[in-house]
């Protein structure tokens, strides 16, 4: 009977020992810690960032750039109505600025693009089965080109190409590239009816057509 009895008292003795060792163990250390550390970075300027404005001036003498804008609210070209057969023509310089980090490829194209008939008159029903209702035609012939002012050119006034408007929904037309901080300064110019056809001519009385130039910089 006493062995059990020894047995049981060792067991619980040595649990107090090892209790007793951790107690010693923790008094004898201790902890430190710093503050709370952080790292924080600086913005950086969108590699691809562009401005717009209307540019006013001669377009030999010199242009100078309007107020910039994320967008332009109002259009570059508005065209009148005019006599039938009549070539109408119209251009416009604007300013485009790249405010990003990177050099961009410029590319500018069209969108919201409407052509709508609003009347049939003259001889028009001759020659247009939708006279008065439906799609317009002036979209058929109207022609956007482009041109850059080049300051180190002779001639200041570098073609870039162009084409039929309404295939600008798909293809933008590639323009110049601009670095970052640069303004460049170009004209669009658009014909309707550039070959002063009789036919279109009367195809497209009382139309009218509706778009926005919209640009892309490409870094």
């Amino acid at each position: 009977m006493r062995r059990p009895v020894l047995l049981t008292l060792a067991a619980v003795g040595g649990v107090i020992v090892l209790l007793g060792g951790t107690g010693i163990f923790a008094a004898l250390s201790d902890t430190a810690r710093s503050g709370t550390n952080s790292i924080e970075t600086d913005a950086l300027a969108p590699s691809a960032d562009l401005q717009v404005a209307s540019a006013t001036g001669d377009l030999v003498v010199g242009l100078s750039c309007d107020a910039f804008n994320e967008n332009l609210t109002s259009g570059l070209i508005t065209i009148g109505s005019g006599g039938v057969g009549f070539v109408s023509y119209q251009d416009h310089p604007y300013c485009v600025r790249n405010v990003g980090s990177k050099t961009v490829s410029l590319f500018v194209g069209v969108e919201a693009f409407d052509d709508v008939e609003v009347g049939c008159t003259g001889d028009e029903a001759l020659y247009d089965d939708t006279c008065g209702t439906g799609v317009g035609e002036i979209g058929e012939g109207a022609t956007v080109n482009h041109a850059y002012f080049d300051e180190s050119s002779p001639n200041s006034w570098l073609g870039l190409g162009g084409g039929l408007l309404r295939d600008r929904l798909q293809t933008p037309d590639q323009l110049v590239e601009v670095s970052p901080g640069e303004t460049v300064i170009l004209l669009v110019a658009i014909h309707v009816n550039p070959f002063n056809d009789e036919l279109q001519a009367q195809r497209e009385q009382s139309d009218r057509l509706t778009w926005r130039f919209i640009w892309t910089g490409q870094a």
